[in-house]
Parts: C-alpha cells; sequence; structure tokens
C-alpha cells in the first residue's frame, strides 16, 4: 500500500509540474505572438 501511495504522488507531481509547463509554454508563445 505504501508503494502505491508513492506512485499515486508521483504520478500527481509529473502531472502538475507537467500542466505548470504546458502553461508557461502558452504565456511564452501568445507573448511572442501578441
Amino acid at each position: 500500500q505504501v508503494e502505491d501511495d508513492c506512485q499515486l504522488t508521483s504520478v500527481d507531481e509529473i502531472a502538475t509540474a507537467a500542466h505548470q509547463i504546458i502553461e508557461k509554454i502558452q504565456e511564452e508563445q501568445d507573448f511572442t505572438s501578441a
């Protein structure tokens, strides 16, 4: 169970980091196009 919790936490952290990166890229694209 502990390993499962760790995996879920890792996936959640990766998803959060990926979301932040995508938002940063979108902001850079919007800034460049503007």
